[in-house]
């Protein structure tokens, strides 16, 4: 009784750490990117907690560093060293350089292929051997393993690219330019770059627009870029995506090819039995 007791709680201790590490990856993890007025700034978050940021003073990583900062100890620096040193070192003498005699030139008309051996000659073409050349064979049967990964890959990758979430996507452009045609084509360029990427963006992945703005301004000389967005991620859906791919990995392709070889390996020991 007291081994089953023992064991019961044991198993109960694993059940919870299982589900407290689930509750820990159902938890998002967000970063925050934002680019406006030329200054650059990004925040990791997880769940309600700032891990690391461009701020030093916010997020865990900042208060670890303000610790360190109190730890420290005052060490005394260092005392210069004497300008006597200094001076004793460029007075040392410095040895002169032996002159080195000319060689004789030698000229390329003189050296034939007769004082090459044959050996050396035979040494610099280089010969590819046969184990590493690979047949047309092989490299069908790898280009259909490479088909098959894909074709079981696809789905859990298309998954895996809408739980990714871009939220609160605030971009405003003002396109500026001295000359107004070129002030015109630049603002036609952007606006074709920015709206084709949102949309191919939002094929992919799951996107909650804030405010999107491009404007053409003329008879200025610098351009405003300012953009800002947050890219949100639930752990959970990376071990559910790469959990499904493995097991149809597993059923489809592995299995298989396991089963095959077994096959073959039985109808071989059949043969060697009739032959003895």
């Amino acid at each position: 009784m007291i081994i089953l007791n023992i064991l019961k709680i044991i198993a109960l201790i694993i059940l919870a750490l299982i589900g407290f590490l689930i509750f820990l990856m159902i938890l998002p993890v967000s970063v925050r990117l934002e680019y406006i007025g030329e200054k650059f700034y990004y925040e990791v978050r997880y769940s309600f907690l700032s891990v690391i940021s461009s701020d030093a003073e916010k997020g865990i990583a900042g208060m670890l560093k303000r610790r360190k900062k109190k730890k420290k100890i005052s060490v005394p620096e260092k005392v210069p060293e004497t300008d006597s040193k200094l001076s004793e070192e460029k007075n040392e003498t410095v040895p002169e350089l032996q002159s080195v005699p000319d060689l004789p030139e030698v000229k390329p008309e003189e050296i034939s292929d007769e004082k090459i051996p044959e050996s050396e000659k035979f040494q610099k073409k280089s010969k590819i051997p046969k184990s590493e050349r690979r047949n047309l064979s092989d490299i069908s049967e790898l280009w259909d393993k490479i088909t098959q990964i894909w074709e079981i890959l696809s789905s859990p990758a298309k998954r895996l690219c809408r739980g990714i979430h871009f939220d609160k996507i605030f971009i405003d452009f003002k396109i500026s330019d001295p000359d107004a045609c070129d002030c015109a084509v630049n603002y036609g360029k952007t606006c074709i770059i920015v709206y084709n990427m949102l949309g191919i963006f939002n094929q992919m992945f799951s996107l909650s627009k804030k405010s999107i703005n491009v404007e053409c301004v003329f008879n200025k000389e610098k351009s405003i870029y300012d953009i800002s967005f947050t890219v949100r991620f639930h752990p959970i859906v990376a071990l559910l995506c790469g959990g499904s791919f493995l097991w149809t990995y597993y059923f489809k392709i592995y299995r298989k090819q396991s089963g095959g070889n077994r096959k073959h390996g039985k109808q071989g020991n059949k043969k060697r039995k009739t032959s003895k």
